[in-house]
């Protein structure tokens, strides 16, 4: 009986043993792989900074006159075209930064008028809501609306969420673009009208590669997109949410702090729920 018992105890650890090195063989197997694929996309990403910063060494020449005299509607496509290489050429280094530092997002923080942001995405996108006859509404808006954070990445945030409107909203429909801002914090949410989003998918539309049944509401195909925003939003200490009406309207949209971050701000917890 004692041998029977040692016998069974040997062959479990035995067994046992041979499931660990398996395990263990299976994890280095998917470090590796991790490990190639995010060196794919830092050299990938690497390679692009060369072509992106030719490109805004010719939009500079046109700008300036060297090939000749532009129109008043010319100079303004060409002036659009520039910012967005000026916020390419920003977002290459913030993903080698963020590569070199285990993936983390940097903030700087400064002083900004988040109108002015707002209103300079809207006209980046101008060709998104020509295309389906969308108007955006920004009446909403106070002309000058200052806020404390990293203007960059709160830039990829609303943009983020103003394309998704954009994309998914009706064709011939009015997007509303909301900004509450206190002394203590600042509340962005965009309106659209479009296909009611169900409420188990909107509880889940914010993490990591998730995608709707429909791709739904994330222009990202790794679904990765509204993902990036709550990160953003998040390392600023504020939270993001959702709704989705049976008429058809959805929101989306964030709350962050206002305020000069404290020296022990990694322990300040995150924004409590409001209404939404």
């Amino acid at each position: 009986m004692f041998c029977t018992i040692i016998f069974i105890l040997f062959i479990t650890a035995t067994g046992l043993s041979c499931y660990n090195f398996a395990l263990k063989k299976k994890l280095n197997t998917l470090k590796e792989q991790q490990s190639a694929q995010e060196f794919f996309l830092t050299s990938l990403v690497h390679d692009l900074k060369t072509p992106t910063n030719s490109q805004s060494a010719t939009l500079k020449l046109l700008k300036d006159g060297a090939f000749g005299s532009l129109t008043a509607e010319q100079s303004e496509v060409v002036e659009l075209m520039s910012g967005s290489c000026a916020y390419m050429a920003n977002l290459i280094e913030i993903i080698l930064k963020a590569y070199s530092d285990f993936g983390k997002i940097i903030l700087n923080r400064t002083k900004f008028n988040v109108t002015d942001l707002v209103e300079e995405l809207c006209e980046e996108t101008k060709s998104l809501r020509i295309e389906k006859n969308q108007i955006i509404d920004l009446r909403k808006l106070s002309e000058h609306c200052l806020i404390f954070a990293d203007r960059l990445q709160i830039k990829r945030a609303i943009l983020n969420l103003l394309s998704n409107a954009l994309t998914y909203g009706y064709c011939n429909t009015v997007i509303n673009i909301n900004i509450n801002v206190s002394e203590n914090s600042f509340e962005f949410y965009i309106e659209n009208v479009s296909k009611q989003i169900p409420q188990e998918e909107l509880c889940r539309i914010f993490d990591k590669y998730y995608r709707t049944r429909d791709s739904y509401y994330n222009n990202s195909e790794k679904g990765l997109g509204l993902f990036l925003v709550k990160q953003i939003i998040e390392k600023h200490k504020g939270r993001v949410y959702a709704k989705s009406n049976s008429d058809g309207i959805c929101t989306f949209g964030f709350v962050i702090p206002n305020y000069l971050p404290a020296k022990n701000e990694k322990n300040r917890p995150l924004l409590k729920k409001s209404a939404f």
